[in-house]
């Protein structure tokens, strides 16, 4: 989900949508269709969600960008029209916007000031990942294929902090004096690693399998997967960077990939479902692990937190009808966009929309 690539309640059902929708016309509020909803969904199947059929929200209160214009609250900023915005990212004087260009589906990453102006952050083939720091002041830009080239930038200046090349490695977190990274050698298996790129030197942090490393508690949460780490293989466990040997938590069916600023819960979905998308979220306790509500449907494998009690993601009815959609803890979900007319493209589970949220 990191830089493009990583449960009860179900609202997808055409009793709770009509349920939702009556809301709409009634006045409830959201909070009271979320317990309606939850109710009906208790006693109904999981069906998939239906984005036309769901009332019409408030539009997110993230950047997100529509078409070819970024928006965030009154703030429009239009960018240059590519054949595919691929990731949006919010910085401390900006935001940074991925896009796939004409010529050999090479990409570029673009810094697009608020103050109008705007410059190219770095261009690579196919594989550009993107990671932000919390304090939203760095970004680690990884270019693969061959070695992986990780570069530190600063999104204000565009000025390059550090490069280093790895055999492979994979960010997952970037702060004023560290990157977070996944690497392996020849013939060796992946482990967790440090780089201090203002000293150029890596430390191992641990050798368990595939690390992501969540965001918003850069010092606090690591997602363990693979053979070696504990919980099995297929399975996630999750520690504290800290103590990373105390396990909060397993996970072998489902992958948490965010966690909401406060820490009470998790957004998780499978490890993976199909190249463009998955058929859930899972909401989960993010200190047990617990499952708290659950979607169902076709979405896009970005799913964030738009504050401590509701995410926001991008869902295709079945129908082909496209929106973004906001989705309380318990599951209660309306349309936080325009609705886009669509076809279901049988090569593909899930096609997006015209339009991307931030995913920091």
């Amino acid at each position: 989900m990191l830089g493009h690539l990583s449960r009860r309640t179900r609202v997808g059902s055409i009793a709770a949508s009509a349920a939702l929708a009556a809301t709409a016309l009634t006045g409830t509020s959201f909070a009271t269709a979320d317990a309606l909803t939850t109710a009906v969904a208790a006693k109904t199947p999981h069906r998939h969600l239906d984005p036309g059929a769901l009332p019409r929200g408030a539009n997110p209160q993230i950047p997100y960008l529509v078409g070819d214009q970024i928006r965030d609250g009154a703030i429009r900023i239009d960018v240059a029209p590519r054949p595919n915005h691929l990731g949006l990212w919010e910085t401390a004087t900006g935001y940074l916007l991925l896009d796939q260009l004409k010529s050999n589906y090479r990409t570029r990453l673009t810094a697009y000031h608020q103050d109008g102006s705007s410059e190219v952050i770095a261009r690579g083939g196919p594989w550009l990942s993107v990671v932000v720091s919390p304090d939203k002041r760095r970004v680690a830009v990884t270019k693969s294929g061959g070695p992986s080239v990780v570069t530190v930038v600063n999104p204000r200046t565009g000025r390059e902090l550090a490069s280093r090349s790895f055999r492979y490695a994979e960010p997952v977190g970037v702060d004023d004096s560290k990157v977070v990274l996944n690497r392996r050698g020849p013939n060796s298996a992946m482990v967790s690693a440090a780089w201090r790129y203002e000293r150029d030197t890596v430390k191992r942090i641990a050798g368990q399998g595939r690390t992501l490393l969540d965001s918003d508690l850069l010092q606090r949460i690591f997602v363990f997967r693979g053979l070696g780490d504990g919980g099995g293989q297929g399975c996630a466990r999750v520690a504290r960077s800290f103590d990373i040997s105390r396990t909060l938590w397993r996970a072998c069916r489902y992958e948490p990939s965010d966690w909401s600023r406060n820490g009470d819960h998790a957004l998780a979905t499978w490890d993976y479902f199909d190249m463009a998308g998955t058929d859930r979220w899972l909401v989960t306790n993010g200190r047990t692990g617990d499952k708290q509500g659950r979607i169902n449907g076709r979405f896009d494998w970005v799913a964030v937190w738009e504050d401590n009690s509701h995410f926001l993601t991008m869902a295709q009815g079945d129908d082909g009808d496209r929106a973004i959609i906001r989705c309380s803890v318990r599951g209660a979900c309306e349309r936080a966009s325009r609705l886009w007319d669509g076809q279901i493209n049988q090569d593909y589970y899930y096609t997006a929309p015209p339009a991307l949220i931030a995913e920091n």
